[in-house]
């Protein structure tokens, strides 16, 4: 059974920290709670069984809504990292 690594985790979720920080329309306060949101979905990177690109996406898109509305672009490029780290799983 694969998992993401430690590393694997916290490089998609300083992935996401970094395209949050380039939204314009969006307080200082609520970028730091949406980040703090961000840190505690390492966790749930590293649970994932055997992960795929969509299904880890479909999954945070559940659990951080307010992200994905806020940046509409944030599911290709949250794809292609986890294609990246998925490949060298298997």
């Amino acid at each position: 059974m694969a998992r993401l690594s430690e590393d694997d985790a916290r490089e998609i979720v300083e992935v996401l920290e970094e395209l949050l920080q380039s939204a314009y329309q969006v307080d200082k306060i609520e970028k730091m709670k949406m980040k703090s949101r961000i840190r505690h979905q390492a966790a749930f990177l590293r649970t994932v069984l055997n992960p795929t690109p969509k299904r880890v996406t479909d999954k945070l898109r559940s659990r951080l809504p307010d992200v994905f509305r806020v940046l509409p672009h944030v599911s290709d490029t949250l794809e292609d990292v986890l294609t990246k780290k998925i490949r060298n799983l298997k």
